[in-house]
């Protein structure tokens, strides 16, 4: 069986390459950004953040497991 993305990144977190890196430093850049703005409201207006992935990405997904699986989870501020 083939490895997949939880297999390599265990802990959840992602890797890039120096060369990646390099190349594509200007959209890194705006995706940790979008990350953190997406974070911190998820953590300072966690009903609204789960109402947008609810009505946004996740519409065939009933509400109450949209709430419970936010529930099962460990979420921490971006702040260093």
């Amino acid at each position: 069986m083939g490895r997949g993305y939880h297999d390599r990144h265990p802990n959840g977190m992602s890797a890039a390459s120096n060369a990646y890196v390099a190349k594509n430093r200007a959209l890194l850049t705006r995706v940790i950004r979008a990350w953190v703005q997406g974070n911190d409201m998820i953590i300072a207006r966690t009903n609204a953040a789960l109402e947008v992935l609810h009505g946004t990405y996740y519409p065939q997904v009933p509400e109450r497991d949209v709430k419970e699986q936010f529930g099962a989870e460990r979420v921490f501020s971006a702040a260093v």
